[in-house]
């Protein structure tokens, strides 16, 4: 009993340090997409703020689930967490679309523009790391304490470090695109 609380704990400690995360992650794309012009890395800003309300849900379930039994729940709150992980992905679909859906709408109705600094490629490069330590403290504690909800967590900075990825490669390739026209 005492380990699954340490466990607990653990969880709860790293929720944390991936909510503290994903807020710089947050502020950190937004302010250098404004100063580069980056349409994509605001987007990607936009699924970090996503990502510090999804890391909030995960708290409150593992807040809900350390309950102990009482009278109307004799056998725990644990079913909460499934809720929780099931809502999650769910939020993470509909961002996924709801992003795919705007960058399509914006390919056929914006004409071209100028490129975003190569700037916002560094600041997606250096959130793809930020992302990957987010998912590893969320997989480590997911599976030590078996919480799929921490698990999901997990998932969902696993895919902002991909969507950071592309964010670099827009960038890239949108500069790269400026120069072979130029010639």
């Amino acid at each position: 009993m005492n380990e699954s609380r340490n466990c607990e704990g653990c969880a709860v400690k790293a929720t944390w340090i991936v909510l503290w995360i994903n807020l710089g992650m947050f502020l950190l794309k937004a302010v250098f997409a404004l100063n580069t012009h980056s349409r994509s890395l605001m987007a990607d800003a936009l699924e970090s703020m996503g990502d510090v309300a999804i890391t909030g849900l995960v708290l409150f379930s593992l807040s809900v689930v350390a309950r102990d039994r009482d009278e109307k729940h004799p056998y725990g709150y644990g079913k909460v967490e499934f809720l929780i992980a099931t809502v999650i992905n769910f939020l993470l679909l509909t961002g996924a679309l709801v992003f795919t859906g705007a960058s399509l709408w914006e390919m056929f109705t914006v004409g071209p523009e100028k490129p975003p600094s190569l700037l916002a490629a560094v600041v997606a490069a250096v959130s793809i790391g930020g992302n990957y330590i987010a998912y590893r403290y969320c997989t480590c504690a997911g599976e030590k304490l078996n919480s799929q909800a921490v698990l999901a967590n997990g998932a969902v900075n696993w895919a902002d470090a991909v969507t950071s990825i592309a964010v670099v490669l827009a960038v890239i390739a949108a500069n790269a695109w400026l120069n072979i026209i130029a010639c």
